[in-house]
């Protein structure tokens, strides 16, 4: 495997690129608050000097006219005054992503980080829960920095959903993009500024169900009859103009007025335009985002710009209209409908019919565009996962990228593997967390691993599972090296009882344990990882069951480990193609110590009594 992939982006380390970034913009936003300040000075001058001329006027012999010098530089002013505050106000947002940067390399999740999608949805998942993904301690608050809903939940999507055989080059693919978008820090920083300006966590489901719905009126056959009544008003206007006859164009406006009023049974304007009100307010965040995309900035490599061409196909694919193009023109027309509350455009709105022909324009928008706003949705929420996905990478440049393999050649063929050096947990400080060496594959397919408790078995557990689900997102690792095939992951490190459901501790743990043989029967490898495997029963069931359901796992070709305090279950190893590991403790100065070592072998003693005695228990 090549490790110089997973070197320092060019940039230098995310610091010290964060930290110019902020002194950068620090001295901008100072400049332009003096800038500020000066276009307000002469704002305010200018206006004194409007009143002062008015009163001068009033009191002395001088023409009011001289008012007009002041007005018109206060005028003058106020277009690059307005200029400097929009810079302003973008360079502000720029400092919070940029701040939020800096937080997320010191270990904070940023105030404003998604929490994911709530616990609730998640209780059923084979390892969100167990592993960490979501909530306030979550890596996905240190992962996702995109702004759209879209972009949250593929992001979310992306950290749930476990590979199949089948997809491995999509996941090698999606790792190259992730590389290739490392330094496109401009690209990044960007769309966080327009997300924040825009408030754009964009309401795709409804949008997309606006889009969608069937049209409301024939816009065909109602284009063709105000097109006959335009010519039948001209025809009428002209024999008037020509001959003062004007029965003909009573008898048009009459037909015309006939023709409006049954538009307005059929649909009328007033539902067609309160029915744009939200996607207006969507869709230019939407536009601007996707204007974003499509725009190469300055400095950006081709590579950048080659990883984002697949995601950004379907922003191309209505002919040689894009996406961008095609929204604004339904803002523009969603601007000239509001037009019709203006009571001095009324009586010409009215002659050429001007609100049920917009009307119709959006409804014909809807039937041309409608469905492919929500391929919109999903091109814009891929891109942003892949750019949070590289900008993590960005931000952890000590990391390596895995080397994703089908697996490892054996008689049979390809069996899975798990092979990772000096792995630590993602979430902790990388100065602290011990690291450990892993192979699961064809000799040692399960590691049972023993010790006592609070030793550092539940987090070796996590940190397995919690690289491999990174490492098929496509990202970095904190490893020397990591080597693995596709795995289904699934866990029962944190498995809850339910008074609500009538659920034990121990039935939610085999029903987990279930879901986990099933899916080891199909689809991917299974790589489990269980926590005190069966503790809410007696010793003797638990060592039966646990071999059982053990010998089980491993014949359908899944690895995984297993944790334990019943020495009984370490004495099965040799059975399951297994090797024992354990963490140790020693009580030094009337006090457990740890140092989180993995060595190899059964665990020789136990802490629960010392630790009682240091509660205070004994």
């Amino acid at each position: 495997m090549d490790n110089t992939l997973g070197s320092a982006p060019p940039l230098g380390s995310p610091d010290l690129h964060y930290r110019r970034r902020l002194a950068e913009l620090q001295q901008e936003a100072a400049d332009l608050q003096r800038r500020d300040g000066r276009f307000s000075g002469v704002r305010l001058a200018c206006f004194l000097a409007v009143v002062a001329c008015l009163s001068a006027a009033f009191w002395l012999p001088l023409r009011p006219a001289w008012a007009l010098l002041p007005a018109a530089a206060f005028v003058a002013a106020v277009v690059p005054h307005d200029r400097v505050l929009r810079r302003l106000a973008d360079v502000r947002r720029r400092q919070v992503y940029v701040e939020a940067g800096i937080a997320r390399l010191a270990g904070r999740r940023p105030p404003d980080a998604p929490l994911g999608p709530p616990p609730a949805d998640l209780a059923a998942h084979p390892y969100a829960c167990d592993l960490d993904l979501f909530g306030a301690d979550g890596i996905y608050g240190l992962l996702c920095t995109a702004q759209t809903a879209s972009g949250q939940r593929r992001l979310a999507s992306m950290l749930l959903q476990s590979p199949d055989v089948a997809s491995l080059p999509l996941l090698q693919a999606r790792q190259s993009q992730v590389r290739a978008l490392r330094g496109a820090w401009r690209l990044r920083e960007d769309l966080a500024a327009l997300g924040q300006q825009l408030h754009a966590v964009v309401h795709d489901d409804a949008l997309a169900a606006w889009a969608e719905a069937p049209a409301a009126v024939a816009a065909p056959d109602w284009f063709r009859q105000l097109r006959l009544c335009h010519a039948s008003m001209l025809v009428g206007v002209g024999i008037g103009l020509m001959t003062h006859v004007w029965l003909p164009l009573l008898a048009a406006a009459t037909w015309q007025a006939w023709v409006g009023r049954r538009f307005a049974r059929a649909q009328g304007v007033q539902p067609i335009g309160e029915g744009l009100e939200a996607p207006r307010r969507e869709l230019p965040a939407l536009a601007q985002i996707v204007a974003r995309l499509q725009r190469p900035a300055a400095g950006e490599g081709e590579g950048e710009a080659d990883a984002l061409t697949a995601p950004l196909g379907p922003l191309r694919s209505h002919g040689a209209v894009g996406a961008s193009a095609a929204i604004d023109r339904l803002e523009r027309l969603g601007q000239a409908l509001d037009w019709r509350k203006n009571q001095l455009l009324a009586p010409l709105a009215w002659l050429v019919m001007w609100e049920p022909h917009l009307a119709l324009q959006v409804e014909n928008w809807r039937l041309r565009f409608g469905p492919q706003v929500r391929g919109w949705l999903q091109a814009v929420g891929e891109c942003e996962a892949l750019l949070s996905l590289a900008g993590y990478a960005f931000e952890h440049p000590e990391d390596v990228f895995p080397d994703l393999v089908a697996g490892e050649v054996a008689a049979g063929g390809p069996t899975p593997v798990l092979a990772g050096e000096q792995m630590r947990h993602p979430l902790l400080p990388r100065a602290t967390a011990v690291a450990h060496d892993v192979h699961l594959q064809a000799e040692a397919r399960l590691l049972i691993v023993s010790g006592s408790n609070k030793s550092g078995k539940s987090t070796l557990v996590r940190t397995v599972g919690l690289q491999a689900v990174l490492a098929f997102c496509g990202l970095p690792v904190p490893a020397r090296s990591l080597r693995l095939s596709p795995l289904q992951v699934g866990a029962t490190l944190r498995i809850q009882d339910s008074l609500q459901g009538g659920k034990s501790r121990f039935f939610a743990e085999l029903e987990r344990l279930r879901q986990l043989k099933e899916a080891s029967t199909h689809g991917a490898p299974l790589l489990f990882l269980l926590d005190e495997i069966l503790h809410g029963t007696n010793s003797a069931d638990r060592a039966v069951g646990a071999e059982a359901l053990l010998h089980s796992l491993l014949a359908s070709g899944a690895i995984g480990l297993v944790t334990t305090h019943d020495l009984s279950l370490s004495r099965c190893a040799e059975g399951l193609r297994a090797r024992n590991v354990h963490f140790a403790d020693d009580w030094v100065d009337q006090a457990l110590r740890f140092d989180y070592k993995m060595r190899p072998g059964v665990v020789q003693k136990s802490n629960a009594l010392a630790l009682m005695q240091q509660a205070g228990l004994l």
